[in-house]
């Protein structure tokens, strides 16, 4: 069996809360702001678990560009 890659690992919306240790409604206004990137497939909104990192490592900025 093959090992997923971090890099590929998608998490959902409360995944990301309890690793960004934030409420629901900061995960959706980070979102809405454009400050995490997300993809909505279906119904929910799902994140790359590198780029909850990243933010992280910017010290919760949005990416410039």
């Amino acid at each position: 069996m093959e090992k997923i890659k971090e890099e590929e690992v998608l998490l959902t919306v409360k995944e990301a809360m309890e690793f960004l240790r934030v409420s629901q409604s900061t995960i959706y206004r980070m979102i809405k702001r454009g400050d995490l990137k997300a993809h909505k497939v279906g119904k929910k909104w799902l994140m790359y678990k590198k780029d909850l990192k990243e933010f992280v490592e910017r010290g919760g900025k949005a990416t410039e560009g």
